[in-house]
């Protein structure tokens, strides 16, 4: 059985997303900048991976193998790997939720976009948090 994990982004990337990363981590006040889900260990082989990407136009899936220089695992045992490729499935191509993300640390901004996702608020929801979209990747 592949148990789901959750990854948690501590890098710092080069350029302009080296910029998104330190502001994230400044202003959520965590080391961590980013969240995916992954379904099976990232850092021993490449895994299928969800989240929403900014740069990459949204909700997204992508194999990838993890530096574990760079991120930090969680096992998430309770919740089925199903439950990541539902979401998937549902929301593929879905827009980044720019305001969302700003939302996290600044909640007089705006109001939950019912089409549009950050990071930590797809991991959460596919964990069935209530008010996913409150969640920045410290958080979680």
């Amino acid at each position: 059985m592949t148990t789901l994990y959750l990854a948690s982004y501590k890098g710092t990337r080069p350029g302009l997303q080296g910029l998104a990363n330190r502001a994230i981590r400044f202003f959520t006040k965590s080391i961590y900048s980013h969240s995916e889900l992954c379904a099976g260990d990232p850092f021993a082989g490449p895994v299928d991976c969800l989240s929403s990407v900014g740069s990459e136009g949204g909700v997204r899936m992508k194999r990838m193998q993890l530096n574990p220089d760079k991120w930090d695992l969680i096992a998430l045992p309770g919740t089925p790997v199903d439950a990541m490729y539902s979401f998937w499935a549902e929301h593929k191509g879905e827009p980044y939720d720019w305001v969302g993300c700003a939302r996290t640390v600044l909640p007089f901004v705006g109001r939950e976009h019912p089409l549009a996702w950050f990071c930590s608020e797809v991991c959460a929801t596919v964990r069935a948090y209530p008010e996913a979209w409150r969640l920045h990747p410290g958080v979680l």
